[in-house]
């Protein structure tokens, strides 16, 4: 009876299958003596063996299989899969070892280059590949020896797109190994040569991947047993034993004893196990005689080096010795001779410092007879300076009433701590301090420098283009008005134009907005407020129409309509006790304000209210129930003339 056992994975490059075909029968790799028959019997190279790292840890996957799982073939044994070495024109399909393939390396970034080099040599152990920097990107592309056209040409259309490479693509000189990983190694300068002395900005590209591999990779992989002199690695062996120990067993035997009973057949299989024993025995005592050699030879050679090095030691610090006594003794006598030049010194110093105290005391005694006299012309001085101020002080008061009977026009620092309206601001504003409505200023102007922010100087309330400056086709939004580069040089003049003109009449944007507030909250005729500020009645029409249509802009953005969802989480439980649902979102109510009379007669016609004997304006606002007012919820106006809004 066999175990029947399904091959799994691919064939291999060459080679049969097994002697007794897809199955495992105890004692199959009896006929096995070294590492090339085992490779036969597997019907693979030679050097698909040498890469083999069995998992003492974990068993073979195929069922009643003794062996153990290698590594990058799934956790089957070399017997039952062939995935763990490369076919030819794959990646790392020159066998460096186990650390150049995709098993050891899983979860990197591969390399992006197309150079057969490249993927013959597999995966940089233990590594991603390296990301390019962006000033390094021209250099890489500009090389044209690691990319096909189609993929260089996929690069230079996507500049954003990252190039990663392996580090065997560089020179040795240019990167530094640390922490068990490579990197660039950047210069102070930032100028790399390569080997014909061309230089470069960045680490240029070389084309000697093979070289690389062999002096920096192959030299510093340990082999952990996947190379023998012997013929026969460790655990090639240790399968062989198992083999034998499994065709010893009962199951075993009940095999045999069901194929092949005949004394012929038992004498052979005598005689194949007698011999086996023996070459096993003479490749383990071979490989333990040559183990002692060189473990001799290399503690010969070390004891040589102990010695050596001690001898080195001794010398270099009897030298050092030597050398320091000598330096201390010369250092010894400079010492002697520095304290008495020193000595000298000091009292020539000493000498001179006196006599140099002598003269300042008496400049002392006669810069104080000076100070005396000059304190007293301060003192006089000082009774001088406090007449004077008494003048001063009356002569400013006269100044100050004086000035209170000439007019000025108003500006918005009259809002502030001693201006004519501080008092009054309530009244003639929004709000009712003067920091509040400056602070509403620089939030709606929105040229606080923060990301997304208007230009210095040129916000969204600073300098307004004027009503009549603007075409119909503007107004009706059936042209988009005129726009400019913010960096253009244009842009820049015309700033520079739009404020020293403000400077020129006096008045900034604040102004024009304390105008706007006044006429407004006053309820005066835009010819007074244009007296009271100092402007034209045509410019202050122009103000109301700028300031309407920016705070109409920017409020509408400041409150936008609440959705349905947000209207429901913060419904007021008040109205859900009265009303016993939560079914009312809007509230209406009509609104009338007093407006100016026309000159136009139609207007005035359609303005003019009975009821309030005065035109007026009115207009059907909606108010949420958590006590917000969007723009949508306040439609356009209507005449005071009409007796229903709604109609």
């Amino acid at each position: 009876m066999s175990y029947i056992t399904p091959l799994k994975g691919r064939r291999s490059e060459g080679g049969s299958s097994y002697p007794s075909g897809e199955r495992y029968e105890p004692g199959m790799l009896s006929a096995i003596k070294s590492e090339d028959d085992f490779a036969t019997f597997l019907g693979v190279q030679k050097k698909c063996i040498e890469i083999i790292e069995p998992m003492n840890d974990q068993p073979c996957k195929t069922k009643l299989c003794p062996f153990v799982a290698i590594k990058g073939n799934n956790k089957h044994c070399p017997i039952h899969r062939r995935t763990w070495f490369p076919l030819p024109g794959t990646r790392g399909d020159n066998m460096h070892g186990p650390s150049f393939f995709r098993h050891a390396n899983v979860g990197g970034r591969i390399c992006d280059c197309d150079q057969a080099s490249c993927r013959q040599a597999g995966y940089f152990p233990n590594q991603s590949a390296l990301a390019i920097p962006k000033q390094a990107r021209d250099v890489i592309l500009g090389t044209g020896m690691l990319f096909l056209e189609e993929k260089l040409h996929d690069f230079v259309d996507n500049p954003e797109k990252r190039i990663y490479l392996y580090p065997w693509h560089f020179f040795r000189r240019h990167l530094t190994f640390k922490n068990r990983k490579w990197s660039f190694k950047y210069n102070d300068d930032n100028i790399y040569a390569d080997e014909e002395g061309k230089k470069f900005t960045c680490p240029p590209p070389n084309n000697s991947v093979r070289r690389f591999v062999a002096e920096e990779l192959l030299s510093t992989t340990s082999p952990k047993d996947r190379w023998t002199t012997t013929g026969m690695p460790k655990w090639l062996m240790v399968m062989l034993a198992i083999d034998d120990n499994e065709s010893d067993s009962a199951l075993s035997k009940k095999v045999e004893a069901e194929e092949d009973m005949s004394p012929k057949a038992m004498q052979m299989k005598v005689e194949l196990h007698r011999a086996r024993a023996h070459s096993l025995k003479e490749q383990l005592d071979e490989k333990v005689k040559n183990s002692d050699a060189i473990l001799a030879a290399v503690n010969e050679r070390h004891a040589k080096e102990k010695l050596a090095w001690k001898e080195k030691h001794d010398a270099a610090l009897s030298e050092l010795k030597q050398k320091h006594e000598k330096e201390l003794k010369v250092n010894e006598e400079q010492l002697k001779a520095n304290e008495q030049k020193y000595e000298k010194q000091l009292k020539a110093n000493e000498q001179t410092y006196k006599e140099a105290l002598k003269a300042k005391d008496a400049d002392i005694s006669a810069a104080t007879s000076v100070i005396h006299d000059q304190k007293e012309t301060i003192e006089r001085l000082n009774e001088m300076i406090a007449n004077l101020d008494e003048d001063v002080k009356e002569k400013a008061e006269l100044l100050k009433q004086l000035r209170a009977s000439v007019g000025r026009p108003l500006k918005f620092q009259d809002l502030f701590d001693g201006g004519m309206l501080s008092k009054n601001v309530k009244n003639f504003t929004f709000f009712h301090t003067a920091k509040q409505n400056d602070l509403f200023l620089e939030v709606l102007n929105y040229a606080d420098g923060s990301p997304g922010s208007y230009p210095e100087g040129d916000g969204l309330c600073e300098n307004l283009c004027r009503y009549k400056s603007v075409s119909w086709d503007e107004r009706s939004g059936k042209q988009d008005p005129p726009s400019m580069d913010m960096d253009s040089t244009e842009y820049k003049a015309l700033i520079v134009r739009k404020k020293a003109a403000r400077e020129r009449y006096d008045r900034t944007w604040k102004d024009d907005f304390l105008a706007f507030s006044i006429y407004l909250r006053s309820g005066a005729t835009q010819e007074y407020v244009a007296c009271l500020c100092g402007i034209s009645s045509s410019r202050m029409s122009e103000i109301l129409y700028e300031w309407t249509q920016v705070l109409d802009d920017g409020l509408q953005q400041w409150f936008p309509t609440p959705t349905r969802s947000q209207v429901l989480r913060a419904y007021p439980d008040r109205f859900i006790e009265a009303d016993g649902h939560a079914m009312c979102f809007l509230l209406l109510d009509a609104v009338e304000i007093f407006a100016q009379q026309s000159s136009n007669p139609n207007v005035a016609s359609t303005t003019y209210s009975d009821y309030k004997k005065h035109p007026t304006v009115k207009f059907l606002a909606g108010c949420g129930v958590t006590g917000e007012t969007s723009a949508d919820t306040v439609p356009d106006g209507n005449g005071g003339k009409g007796s229903n809004v709604v109609d």
